[in-house]
C-alpha cells in the first residue's frame, strides 16, 4: 500500500534539496509514504566496488543529478521517475535474477498503484531496465579484446546492434544471449561474427543458427514497445547520472579499473554517435524487413499454387474415376449382350 500520492511524488523529484529531503525523512514516513519497494533500500549496503554509498542515497544522487539539457518537464519527470526506481531490487535479488529487470518488474506495479498511463510505465522500465546497456563499451580496446563477447569496442554500428537487440524478443525465438549478438552483428554488417572470445581470450562456441530463417522469426517478434532515439538519448543521460553518483576510483585486488570521470566521458562519446547508430539500425531492420516480407509472400503464394495444384488433381482424379466406371459399365454391358 503506497501513502504518497502522484503529484506529491512528482514533486518530490523535483527539489533542489531531494537527497536531504528523504534522507532526514524518519522511517515510518517512509513506510507509509512508499512500502517496502523503498525501505528496503534504506542503508543497504552492496558489495559493489563501483559503490561508494548506500543504495538509498546513490538513488537519490541519481534523481538530482539527472541533467536538464534539452529534455522537456515530462521527459525529465520520467528519468527521475526512472532513477528513484533504478536499484528497487538489490536487497531482495535471488540467485540468478538481474537487478535491472527485477527492479523493472517492481517499477511497474509502484507506477500502475500510483495511476500512470501505460506509454509512461514502458518508457520508465525501459530505461531502468536498460541502463547498463553501454556499460561494456569501450573507446579504447586492446586487441585482445576485439572479438570479446563482453568488451565492444565503440562505434556506431556496434550501438546499431545493441538497439536492434532491444527492439525484438530473440528470447522468445529460442535465440540465446551469444546467438543474439552473433545475428545482430550480421544483421548490421551482413556478416557473420568472426570470433567469439570470452574476456580470457578463450574461443566461445556458438550454437550454429540457420540465419535466413532465424532472421524471418525475429522480425515477427517485436516487443511491446520500440525505443525511438530520443529514448536512447534520454537512457544515456540516466547513465551519465548513475555514473556521477558512484565512487570516483575502483579497484580490484589493488588495481585501478575504472573511475567515474572515464564512465561519464564514455557515456558522452556514445550519447554524440547515437544518431548515426539509429540511422543503421532502421536502415539494416527495413532491409531484411523488406526481405522477410517478400519471402512470407513467396510462401504464401507457393502454398496458394500447391492447393490450386492439389485441388486440380482431386479434379482429375474424379474425371479420371468417372471415366473408369462408364468404361467397366459398358464393358459389363457388351459382356451381357453377347451372353444374350
Amino acid at each position: 500500500m503506497i501513502g504518497i500520492t502522484k503529484s506529491e511524488f512528482e514533486n518530490s523529484l523535483f527539489r533542489q534539496d531531494v537527497v536531504e529531503y528523504y534522507l532526514n525523512m524518519s522511517i515510518e514516513d517512509i513506510r507509509y509514504k512508499f512500502g517496502d519497494i523503498i525501505l528496503n533500500i534504506v542503508d543497504y549496503e552492496t558489495n559493489d566496488a563501483h559503490h561508494c554509498y548506500d543504495v538509498f542515497e546513490h538513488t537519490l544522487l541519481t534523481v538530482r543529478d539527472i541533467p536538464y539539457g534539452e529534455l522537456s518537464r515530462d521527459e525529465l519527470l520520467l528519468l527521475k521517475i526512472a532513477a528513484f526506481l533504478h536499484d528497487v531490487s538489490k536487497p531482495i535479488l535471488q540467485e540468478g535474477q538481474r537487478n535491472n529487470i527485477e527492479s523493472a518488474k517492481m517499477a511497474e506495479s509502484f507506477l500502475i498503484e500510483l495511476g500512470y498511463s501505460l506509454d509512461e510505465i514502458k518508457r520508465v522500465c525501459f530505461y531502468i531496465e536498460h541502463i547498463n546497456d553501454f556499460v561494456h563499451y569501450k573507446d579504447d580496446v586492446p586487441y585482445y579484446y576485439e572479438h570479446s563477447a563482453v568488451i565492444r569496442k565503440i562505434s556506431a554500428l556496434s550501438i546499431s546492434e545493441k538497439m536492434i537487440e532491444n527492439a525484438y524478443d530473440f528470447k522468445s525465438c529460442g535465440i540465446d544471449e551469444l546467438q543474439t549478438k552473433a545475428l545482430c552483428y550480421y544483421l548490421v554488417r551482413d556478416e557473420e561474427w568472426p570470433l567469439f572470445e570470452d574476456v580470457k581470450g578463450n574461443e566461445v562456441y556458438i550454437e550454429p543458427l540457420n540465419i535466413p530463417k532465424a532472421i524471418n522469426k525475429v522480425l515477427d517478434s517485436k516487443r511491446d514497445f520500440i525505443p525511438t532515439l530520443k529514448d536512447y538519448k534520454m537512457l544515456v543521460k540516466l547513465s551519465i547520472s548513475n555514473y556521477k553518483a558512484q565512487a570516483k576510483r575502483t579497484f580490484r585486488r589493488g588495481k585501478l579499473v575504472a573511475t567515474r570521470a572515464e564512465k561519464v566521458r564514455v557515456a558522452a562519446i556514445i550519447e554524440a554517435i547515437l544518431p548515426e547508430a539509429y540511422k543503421i539500425y532502421k536502415a539494416a531492420v527495413e532491409r531484411y524487413q523488406v526481405d522477410s516480407e517478400l519471402t512470407h509472400a513467396l510462401i504464401d503464394i507457393t502454398n496458394e499454387y500447391n492447393e490450386l495444384v492439389a485441388m486440380n488433381q482431386v479434379e482429375q482424379m474424379r474425371e479420371d474415376n468417372a471415366k473408369n466406371l462408364m468404361n467397366k459399365f459398358n464393358d459389363m454391358k457388351i459382356r451381357l449382350t453377347m451372353k444374350s
